[in-house]
């Protein structure tokens, strides 16, 4: 489940790696035609805050090796805060987001990449 990940559809590149708070999701490179801001977050003062580098996720925790639950994920295309599970499935991710229910929520699929990255740049 750790590694890097491609949200689809815009294209960014997501980290999954252990931290102290279980696992964590970080941003670590955008497509050129994404907000380099957290443009969408509801306090004022977070919208100036570069989204490369961005802790999007944590609290994770790894049930198996295919499985994650129990984590918080914030969508900067929402603004919003999402409760959370993982299911990895060979070089697929699915990202389960929700509010209460886990049936209500919306289920992102990611790509896993294998090229290496070393720094968060712009696409």
């Amino acid at each position: 489940m750790t590694g890097y990940w491609q949200e689809e559809p815009s294209g960014a590149v997501i980290r999954i790696a252990q931290c102290a708070e279980g696992l964590c999701l970080t941003i670590v490179e955008l497509p050129s035609d994404h907000p380099y801001t957290d443009v969408r977050n509801p306090d004022l003062k977070l919208r100036g805050r570069p989204l490369c580098g961005l802790r999007i996720g944590q609290g994770f925790t790894q049930t198996d090796s295919r499985h994650a639950d129990g984590g918080d994920l914030y969508d900067p295309n929402s603004g919003r805060i999402y409760c959370g599970s993982m299911t990895a499935e060979g070089n697929t991710l699915k990202l389960r987001g929700y509010l209460g229910m886990r049936f209500l929520g919306r289920t992102e699929i990611w790509t896993r990449v294998r090229r290496p990255y070393t720094k968060c740049t712009p696409g």
